[in-house]
């Protein structure tokens, strides 16, 4: 089986630098295999008939014999353009494809890592502002906790509570209540928050309680009243019971009339007895004259 060598191998082999093969391989001294990724190989038995390694004495020039003088022999862009012109350019084309696919394929690696890396750092972007957020949301919920606990201990009705949840709802906010706000002052907002609340609930009381006594007081006037009106009642029976059942039937519908239009709480019984009788002397002295002109 043939055995085939690197370019370095040729070289050692020769005796001669990597840059005189490619030179011989040039001049066709020497003639270059290529592999399926383009790289140069050369026959073991081509390169050993040009002989192995070897000295000889000294030229003139001080150069080993049998050997060319590389820096002479290197050729002219003309005599690398000449007869071997077919094998050379087609694998340094294919060098160039395979440099331009490296070149490629680590473009292609770094745009994925470039990907990869703007990817996870989005994702932790995304992932410490829902921590941010969670925050803020753990501390107004704390917020509003506090508020609620404060309108229980003012000993707020449920309805009231209610309204307190729900304007602390609206009023503890992200907005109203920033992060860099400290957390005593905040919490004193929402406490004078919730005392507005609780002043306006025992303004509400104060009002319901006056209007209520407002109400008792009627009701004790007028119970007063309708009890000095039926004393004058009774009073008008017995000073009209000698008096004819007609006359007297009339004087006292008249005189309940008038005492329903005239007398006030603060009357006094004896005021109600002395009203009585003088309608009642009024009343009869109307009678007799009455009979006086009949």
């Amino acid at each position: 089986m043939s055995e085939y060598l690197t370019i370095a191998q040729a070289a050692a082999l020769l005796g001669v630098t990597v840059d005189t093969v490619r030179v011989w391989e040039h001049q066709g001294r020497l003639r270059a295999y290529r592999t399926a990724g383009g790289h140069r190989r050369f026959l073991a038995e081509e390169v050993r008939s040009l002989g192995g390694p070897r000295q000889s004495a000294a030229t003139p020039g001080g150069r080993a014999g049998g050997l060319p003088n590389t820096r002479e022999s290197l050729p002219t862009p003309s005599q690398l353009l000449g007869g071997r012109e077919s094998a050379y350019w087609p694998g340094r084309a294919r060098d160039a494809r395979a440099k331009l696919e490296a070149i490629r394929a680590r473009e292609a690696t770094r745009e994925l890592i470039q990907g990869r890396e703007a990817e996870e750092a989005r994702a932790r972007a995304d992932a410490e502002a829902a921590a941010r957020e969670r925050e803020c949301r753990q501390r107004l919920d704390a917020l509003k906790e506090y508020g609620r606990q404060r309108a229980y201990q003012a000993g707020l009705p449920p309805e009231w509570r209610a309204r307190v949840t729900a304007d602390l709802e609206t009023y503890v906010s992200p907005i109203q209540f920033p992060s860099s706000l400290p957390e005593d002052e905040a919490r004193s907002f929402v406490a004078a928050r919730v005392n507005e609340i609780v002043e306006e609930f025992r303004a509400e009381c104060a009002r319901l309680e006056q209007d209520e006594e407002r109400r008792r007081e009627r009701q004790r006037t007028h119970a007063r009243v309708q009890g000095l009106v039926a004393f004058g009642m009774t009073r008008a029976g017995w000073a009209t019971l000698l008096w004819d059942s007609t006359e007297s039937e009339r004087a006292k519908r008249e005189l309940e009339r008038e005492l329903r239009a005239r007398v006030r709480s603060d009357w006094t019984e004896t005021d109600v007895s002395g009203f009585v009788e003088d309608f009642l002397e009024e009343v009869d002295e109307e009678d007799e004259d009455d009979k006086e002109d009949g």
